[in-house]
């Protein structure tokens, strides 16, 4: 793997060990380039002299824009063209802004290497070189500045106004309604999860509470988590099993009365109105009592966050009582609250089975021969899905029409193509749903581990990434923030947490460490299609780019797209030091 950084000053292309710091995405960019320039003024300041001050001040007017850069990034992908547009112009500000002074700090450091007479001779035939390069510097650092004053006047009041105004209201209330789930809704085509089903539906009846008054049902986006809770909902062991049953969807804006109130409304409908007036107290020692003297199911899904939990947790009796909560969410640590039940993705026979029922259930096959050769075809897409059971009824949606080997065979060769944009298959299902579903996990993520995550995408497909060698890449890249350094830690340990929370949040897959006690990690894999969203994203960012050369005769490196980072995959074999 090689990685090209795109430099004003420099160009490299230089295996990743050797990565030079770089300004990183929105937010994140910002307080990466505040660290960066904030070095470069200590360490380089015998080069820096004369043009310090307006260095300082481009540093104070980034850390300004970080106030802004905090809210904006969050609302980004709900805003408009001209939102976007400031977002990357601020991308290419900052990135101007360390280039500007790397560049001369670089040019300098390299004029002044050398010993004896000829380090003197070279001195001093540089001495008129660096004063007219501290003037240039000087300009290009003022036209940074002014650049950055004007983009923050004339463009941030719209991120406060729109959060405020009526219009921002009604794109969160149409996000809520979009995530929305229901108990009622009907699951057409439920294929390899039985063993998951007997299980849980095990947990769920068994009478001894004390046990599992709690069952967390947890996992990445898209393994069909609501699928299967839902099904166990409208289980008839379930249903005999308990007197009253509420159903509601936490999401990502979360909001506790309103939870709270609904869940009340479905365990006594009959008390609507009694329950409308009461206050927020009353409501939760209203609910509370109704689950201790009823056994009642309660479904929490989708829920993100652990402060959702507590503020939830005292209107259920957890350690009382006969009733039960069944709950879903990617996050580990939320899982953590209850017994935690972790779906996992389909085996290739178990995938070939769901495509199967979704593909030919608008058709059948008559020839023996010709099934077989579509067998063969389906197994090795469904391998391409890496058994996640959303991608597959995507796949299937897009098949249902498709009846020929050839259309199947073109579907597999542009498998990328068809399960990003869902190119022929229906309304709802398409390939968007995939990128809506792990965007969501994506824009949970703290501003700081953004870059962390999009920087995965260097990585070449089913890779097994070193733990070790990613934690210098990142520290490298000036991903690692100093300011998240607790007392006596060091940036590698602040590496290995970023990890950590990455996995917990099912970003990821990590792998422990078995050997040592020092290393908690040992490596951690990207699901494919986590790496396609990754390397998506990347792109959009204009954060990272990538070639695969493997098995390309003449390839056309004369267009590179205009990203940060360009990542190169060639055949030559990259040795590891770590």
């Amino acid at each position: 793997m090689l990685v090209y950084h795109r430099l004003s000053h420099l160009k490299l292309l230089v295996p990743p060990s050797s990565l030079k710091k770089q300004g990183k995405m929105t937010e994140a960019i910002v307080s990466a380039v505040v660290e960066t320039l904030g070095g470069l003024l200590v360490e380089e300041a015998k080069f820096l002299s004369g043009v310090t001050d307006q260095v300082q001040e481009v540093s104070r007017e980034l850390k300004r824009m970080q106030c802004l850069l905090r809210d904006a990034d969050t609302i980004t992908d709900h805003r408009d063209e001209t939102a976007r547009n400031w977002l990357k112009e601020i991308r290419n500000l900052t990135y101007r802004a360390e280039d500007i002074v790397e560049a001369f700090a670089v040019e300098v450091a390299s004029k002044r290497r050398g010993r004896g007479l000829k380090k003197v001779l070279t001195r001093l035939a540089c001495i008129f070189c660096e004063s007219r390069s501290l003037h240039n510097l000087g300009l290009e650092i003022a036209k940074v500045r002014t650049d950055i004053t004007n983009l923050t006047t004339s463009n941030s009041g719209q991120f406060e106004g729109e959060s405020s105004a009526g219009g921002a209201t009604v794109t969160n209330e149409n996000h809520k309604w979009a995530r929305q789930t229901y108990a009622h809704e009907v699951e057409e085509y439920f294929v390899g999860m039985e063993e998951d089903m007997r299980k849980l539906v095990s947990l769920i009846i068994d009478d001894d509470h004390k046990h599992h008054p709690i069952i967390s049902v947890w996992g990445m986006g898209g393994l069909g988590k609501t699928t299967i809770v839902r099904k166990l909902y409208k289980h008839r062991d379930v249903q005999r099993c308990f007197q009253r049953f509420a159903w509601v969807c936490i999401t990502q804006q979360a909001q506790v009365r309103g939870i709270l109130q609904d869940i009340l409304l479905q365990l006594f409908p009959e008390k609507k109105k009694e329950i409308k007036d009461l206050e927020d107290r009353e409501l939760v020692q209203q609910l509370y009592r109704v689950q201790t003297e009823n056994k009642c199911l309660v479904v929490l899904d989708d829920i993100w966050y652990m402060h959702d939990w507590e503020n939830l947790v005292h209107a259920f009796p957890v350690v009382e009582g006969r009733s039960k909560i069944l709950l879903t969410t990617r996050a580990k640590d939320v899982a953590e609250i209850g017994f935690p039940y972790e779906l996992e993705c389909l085996n290739d026979k178990k995938s070939w089975e769901l495509l199967k029922v979704i593909a030919f259930s608008r058709k059948g096959v008559q020839d023996l021969n010709t099934e077989l050769k579509l067998e063969a075809v389906g197994i090795e897409m469904v391998h391409k899905c890496g058994g996640l059971p959303l991608a597959i009824c995507v796949l299937g949606g897009i098949l249902k029409d498709k009846d020929s080997l050839r259309d199947w065979q073109i579907v597999n060769k542009n498998i990328d193509s068809y399960l990003s944009t869902g190119k022929g298959s229906e309304e709802g299902s398409g390939g968007g749903a995939i990128a809506r579903v792990l965007s969501l996990s994506y824009n949970a993520l703290p501003y700081h581990l953004k870059p962390c995550f999009l920087y995965l995408g260097n990585f070449r497909e089913d890779e097994e990434i070193n733990a070790e060698q990613l934690y210098l890449l990142w520290m490298a890249e000036g991903m690692i923030l100093s300011q998240h350094q607790r007392s006596g830690e060091t940036l590698r340990e602040v590496a290995e947490r970023y990890l950590s929370e990455l996995g917990q949040r099912s970003m990821l897959e990590v792998h422990a460490h078995k050997l040592s006690s020092f290393r908690r990690f040992e490596s951690c894999h990207l699901h494919d299609m986590m790496r396609d969203f990754c390397l998506e994203k990347g792109r959009a960012e204009e954060f990272i780019g990538v070639i695969d050369l493997r098995g390309v005769k003449n390839p056309l490196l004369n267009s590179f797209p205009a990203v940060d980072r360009l990542v190169i995959h060639t055949n030559a074999c990259y040795r590891s030091p770590y």
